[in-house]
């Protein structure tokens, strides 16, 4: 893409690209054209196809399970991530009403859980 840097300054997105030879950092690439490649061989011209064949194809990728979110199809997954954030809001409301929120310290842990301390100590730096 020769555009990436005003892609990513218009955007804030961060455009990656992986290291040639690399294809383990090009997991998703690799899981998405399997699948499209049983319809769609290498090289294929897809012009040849209609929009409303190609939207067929779509279709029946994005309607497939798929064992990274437990055999449920992204649709599923998706509706049920936004339904734990439904719940989430509503308990959220019914504790602290609109008018009277708090803000709260967003903390992103990564590896094992933090410890009391660890989080009071990041509270404090924020």
């Amino acid at each position: 893409m020769s555009a990436n840097a005003e892609l990513a300054s218009k955007t804030g997105v961060q455009v990656f690209f992986a290291d040639p030879r690399s294809r383990w950092q090009r997991g998703t690439n690799k899981n998405t054209n399997g699948p499209l490649r049983q319809y769609f061989p290498k090289g294929t011209d897809i012009s040849r196809w209609t929009a409303k064949d190609l939207a067929a194809v779509a279709h029946t990728l994005n309607t497939r399970p798929r064992k990274v979110l437990e055999w449920r199809t992204p649709a599923e997954a998706m509706e049920q991530h936004l339904q734990s954030l439904r719940q989430l809001k509503y308990c959220d409301d019914q504790l602290n009403p609109p008018n009277t929120r708090r803000r709260y310290l967003s903390i992103r842990m990564i590896g094992p859980i933090a410890d009391e301390q660890s989080l009071s100590a990041a509270a404090t730096a924020a």
